[in-house]
């Protein structure tokens, strides 16, 4: 015959067992969360590196086209506006300025 304290080793020693195992299942989760999480961080470090390449490539081409405007607009002689020119400009401001008292 089997003794209660040989039934009560069985129980602990399953007991252990079956907490060994879902501390081992939830172990498996973490190690799957932390593995997710550095991927995903890794892909987030691509994406700000990705994005700031693009950001220098967008700003020499700003620097390019502004030289070339620069370039293209400096045989051009100053001339002050004309008076129609400076007329609708005083009608724009008057209409921007709403209640103000206009500029012009």
């Amino acid at each position: 015959m089997i003794g209660a304290a040989t039934i009560r080793a069985i129980l602990a020693t399953g007991a252990a067992l079956a907490l060994l195992v879902l501390i081992g299942i939830g172990g498996c989760d973490a190690v799957r969360d932390a593995r997710a999480a550095r991927k995903q961080a890794e892909r987030e470090r691509t994406a700000d590196r990705n994005l700031g390449r693009a950001r220098q490539v967008q700003e020499a081409a700003i620097i390019t086209n502004r030289k070339e405007v620069d370039d293209a607009t400096a045989p051009i002689p100053d001339q002050p506006p004309s008076a129609r020119q400076r007329a609708r400009a005083c009608v724009e401001l008057r209409r921007q300025a709403g209640s103000a008292p206009p500029p012009c």
